[in-house]
């Protein structure tokens, strides 16, 4: 859901880099998981502010900047049990990796190995053949069932 990017000051705060849509959003769990080299570890948010050059976030027991710095470009996540339940139609990205992407031919392009935020648009990174970057605006449908992506992409590109 996020991404530490660095220390923010010397008393322990982080700076964020938000994947949700709305930056604001991750303050909404008090409970981040962090990716660190040990693997995830669960980390309490004590306090966040949205500034005009993006979040900034406290957590509990992190109170300086040596602590701070130990946890620069850990990926954040939240528990699956604390997101908000989906409609019928609705999915959650991180749900999608490992489906097959084929085009409306059903030629396969490989499967969903992640997903990029470009600042103007997601995009899917597909695993093949050939590596494929496919704007999310490309995708025609997810089968859930089935666990395929069906993307207007041409096998050339």
């Amino acid at each position: 859901m996020g991404q530490v990017i660095a220390p923010f000051g010397i008393k322990g705060w982080l700076r964020i880099r938000s994947f949700t849509d709305d930056i604001d959003t991750l303050a909404n769990y008090s409970n981040w998981w962090l990716q660190l080299a040990s693997g995830w570890k669960l980390f309490q948010l004590a306090d966040s502010e949205i500034g005009n050059k993006g979040m900034t976030a406290g957590l509990t027991d992190i109170t300086d900047r040596a602590q701070a710095e130990t946890l620069r470009n850990a990926q954040i996540a939240v528990s699956r049990s604390a997101l908000p339940p989906l409609e019928n139609d609705e999915f959650y990205w991180a749900d999608l990796i490992g489906f097959a992407v084929e085009t409306p031919e059903q030629a396969k392009l490989g499967v969903l190995d992640g997903l990029m935020e470009t600042g103007a648009a997601e995009v899917l990174v597909v695993k093949g053949e050939a590596a494929h970057l496919i704007p999310a605006a490309r995708i025609k449908e997810v089968d859930m069932d089935t666990r395929c992506i069906t993307v207007d992409w041409g096998l050339d590109f």
